[in-house]
């Protein structure tokens, strides 16, 4: 195993990374994981689970495969509740911002032979396996508690682009009032 800029590369050439308390977001960012279906789809981000370009996703489906990729699910928002109190899991970047952090909560990282994060929160430990499957444009994603000494919750809000691989998707600028309408208008 080697050490490379605080990451291990296993012998299996995969990733294997060990975070802190206080890990700055910089050091999840460096290197990026990719999980291939067979097809031509596949799932890729940063280790922090933040995707920094276009072609990040957790399913990008090959539609004529191994063609016409489409980012299908961007990426799953977790938030674990523990004790009554709420530990947001996703990381996003905003400008002029980080929301939420759970970059923070992020204790480990290995690409191989699937991806999975640990994530600990309180006095709990959550493992997250992420699994393409072989010739089809689907994901499993599973959520595993490893340690507690609490009751725990899970919520999970995927979010779906469902846009070309070369595409971005902008916020409307759109009027979002409600309309108030006259009886037979």
């Amino acid at each position: 195993m080697g050490i490379l800029d605080g990451r291990f590369i296993t012998e299996d050439g995969g990733m294997s990374v060990v975070y802190k308390p206080g890990d700055a977001l910089e050091s999840m960012l460096v290197g990026e994981w990719l999980a291939a279906n067979g097809i031509g789809g596949y799932a890729s981000s940063t280790p922090a689970g933040l995707n920094t370009r276009k072609y990040h996703g957790l399913l990008v489906a090959a539609m004529a495969p191994p063609v016409r990729r489409m980012v299908i699910l961007s990426r799953v928002e977790e938030t674990v509740r523990v004790g009554g109190r709420a530990f947001a899991l996703a990381t996003n970047h905003y400008p002029g911002t980080v929301h939420p952090r759970g970059f923070e909560w992020l204790r480990g990282f290995e690409a191989h032979p699937f991806p999975h994060w640990m994530y600990r929160v309180e006095r709990c430990e959550v493992r997250k396996c992420l699994r393409l499957v072989r010739g089809l444009n689907a994901v499993v994603l599973s959520y595993t508690l490893l340690d507690s000494e609490a009751a725990v919750e899970l919520e999970l809000r995927p979010l779906l682009a469902l846009r070309a691989i070369h595409g971005l998707t902008y916020q409307w600028g759109g009027d979002l009032r409600p309309l108030a309408l006259r009886p037979g208008h």
